[in-house]
């Protein structure tokens, strides 16, 4: 056919997309295409792949490649595909090329966050996800947290803090920030206990603790528990 005949990367990717908004691409012709020479064909194919509405599975299989392609640009493009597609081996993939990814590629690692994100907003899915997570998954999990902002996942961060050892000082209180207004009031005494512990000697930091729990409470129509009235 005139995609197998084309031998101008630019003529395959008009091609390619071309045969996508006519619903006449095949799985066949995808994968083929994420395995051409040509960063741009690849990076075009997996965009197509974002764009579409594959099967999960298929999805999950094409895009994992994606995340590991030679190419940072390829990466980004399967990395924001990827959002698409919500399922645990696709988050898993997403995490592993999280830690994989170069570290001065901002955009890439910004790129799979955004995508990481995406696919734990679901509560099901994120408390799934959430069952058992590395020590090395724990911090992207507890930095994506902060873009869902719901209860679920200030309950979650809430719960690991005192997992998250060594970390800077302002990203802790972050967390902490973050944990204060959307935690559950069962949590409340833990992340009271650790704060007073931490930040002894920042009555400021605590005060702006206490009001975003309070606020977190209010907005949520929740009495206030004993431990926030005594700290």
């Amino acid at each position: 056919n005139a995609l197998n005949d084309s031998s101008n990367t630019d003529q395959r990717i008009q091609l390619l997309w071309i045969l996508f908004r006519l619903n006449e691409i095949r799985n066949d012709e995808i994968l083929e295409a994420t395995k051409h020479e040509s960063w741009s064909v690849r990076s075009h194919t997996y965009r197509i792949v974002g764009a579409g509405e594959f099967a999960n599975d298929f999805a999950a299989e094409v895009l994992d490649a994606g995340l590991q392609d030679s190419n940072l640009m390829v990466r980004r493009s399967a990395a924001m595909a990827a959002a698409s597609y919500r399922s645990q081996p696709m988050t898993k993939s997403l995490l592993n090329a999280f830690r994989l990814a170069p570290k001065f590629d901002k955009h890439l690692l910004h790129a799979i966050n955004i995508s990481i994100r995406d696919q734990l907003r679901e509560k099901t899915h994120f408390l799934e996800v959430t069952k058992s997570v590395s020590k090395e998954d724990l911090r992207i999990v507890a930095d994506v947290c902060l873009g869902i902002r719901t209860e679920f996942a200030g309950e979650f961060l809430a719960r690991q803090l005192a997992e998250l050892k060594g970390l800077p000082a302002d990203k802790e209180a972050e967390y902490l920030s973050f944990a204060a207004r959307y935690a559950l009031p069962e949590h409340l005494d833990a992340l009271s206990g650790l704060a007073r512990v931490r930040y002894t000697d920042d009555i400021e930091f605590q005060e702006q603790l206490v009001r975003s729990i309070l606020d977190g409470l209010r907005q949520r129509d929740r009495e206030t528990p004993p431990v926030v009235t005594e700290w």
